[in-house]
């Protein structure tokens, strides 16, 4: 091998490694379509209404599909207009849309309940992760120049959920993503609630996050990465002293939930300035009772649960896009921030191994739906 062969090698060899991400799960819907479930690239449970619909009909599928011309109301898309904006994908060719309908009936996907809302779910037990294991995941949202603050209906029965963390169905939720106008104020805001009970595997005491203003990123794509470690325990605990808990020892004082997102102006990569937000805990008890039976995995979804119940101002489409979603293990999968961020920026805001939680809504503001 000639020695400028072997600079060209090497050359790509590092650029290959510097691109390289060390992650169990990618959805970046560079296949164009959703794969099947459990795939570990763009492998979703996906529960959606046609477009147009028939009556109640419904559509779901854990075997894939959901192209741009699949006609459902999230489908991967390389594009589109909303208001007067045309949207493209955070990287890449394709990016999930997400919308729901005032006039649309959903009873099919809530049971009998006509709660709006479509799913698009990282729920194979492939996928699934591990209490007491950290890991990172990292996503980005697009909300549309467009959207709607809810007026009618202040705080928590206004919300557009948009992720939700679990183990055990609703009832056993360990963190939510949303927005919604909160009571006293005139615009939406990015609100983050997370459950901890060191005494139950089903959902405790919540405790909730006001993130700021969404009004500052609309109309552009919204990073976030979260750092994780699902222990609910002060002290050394066998779980399987509690009713349902796991038949193993949990250490205490190890849980980790800390949130960064992107505020500012987009640079030339599509990339903007991402900040350690409010949600910050570290070295302290995070999460419910690990669940003998069930792991946790991720649910991302536009779920706007009281628009047809309460008040609203609404008249929708209520319309997000998800675009570069990934997860991993710190330990399994040599995941690190860069890994899952959207961009693979390296942390710069907050990255320290310590930490402290700062509750700055009052826990009566939301309540736990299904």
């Amino acid at each position: 091998m000639n020695k400028a062969f072997t600079v060209v090698f090497l050359c790509l060899g590092l650029s290959a490694a510097a691109g390289a991400r060390d992650v169990n799960f990618t959805g970046d819907f560079e296949s164009g379509r959703i794969q099947a479930n459990g795939s570990s690239r763009d492998g979703f449970f996906v529960h959606t209404l046609p477009n147009p619909q028939s009556g109640s009909s419904d559509v779901s599928s854990t075997s894939g599909g959901f192209g741009p011309d699949s006609r459902t109301d999230t489908r991967v898309v390389k594009y589109e207009n909303v208001g007067l904006q045309t949207i493209r994908p955070r990287k890449g060719n394709h990016f999930v849309r997400s919308a729901l309908y005032y006039s649309k009936d959903y009873t099919k996907l809530n049971g009998g309940k006509n709660k709006p809302r479509s799913k698009l779910y990282m729920n194979h037990s492939n996928n699934a992760v591990n209490f007491d294991e950290e890991g990172y995941l990292g996503f980005s949202m697009f909300l549309p120049k467009n959207w709607e603050h809810e007026r009618g209906a202040y705080g928590n029965p206004g919300e557009a959920q948009l992720l939700q963390v679990q183990s055990n169905g609703a009832s056993s939720t360990l963190v939510h993503l949303g927005v919604y106008v909160p009571k006293g104020k005139s615009v939406a805001h990015w609100i983050l609630a997370h459950f901890p009970t060191a005494t139950s595997v089903r959902s405790g005491a919540k405790r909730v996050y006001d993130l700021g203003p969404v009004t500052g990123d609309l109309g552009k794509w919204t990073d976030f990465v979260m750092r994780y470690r699902f222990n609910p325990f002060s002290k050394r605990t066998r779980a399987s002293t509690i009713s349902g808990g796991m038949d193993k020892i949990f250490e205490g004082n190890k849980g980790i939930l800390q949130l960064w997102k992107s505020n500012g102006s987009v640079d030339g990569g599509g990339n903007r300035k991402m900040a350690l937000t409010s949600v910050n805990i570290v070295n302290k008890p995070v999460g419910i009772v690990p669940d003998a039976r069930k792991k946790i995995d991720w649910h991302f979804r536009v779920y706007k649960y009281g628009w047809h119940k309460n008040r609203t101002t609404v008249k929708g489409p209520v319309w997000v896009g998800f675009d570069e979603i990934r997860d991993g293990r710190v330990h399994a999968d040599n995941t690190g921030y860069s890994d899952v961020h959207p961009g693979g920026l390296a942390c710069t805001s907050g990255c320290s191994t310590t930490g402290s939680a700062s509750q700055i809504l009052p826990p009566s503001d939301l309540v736990i739906v299904n």
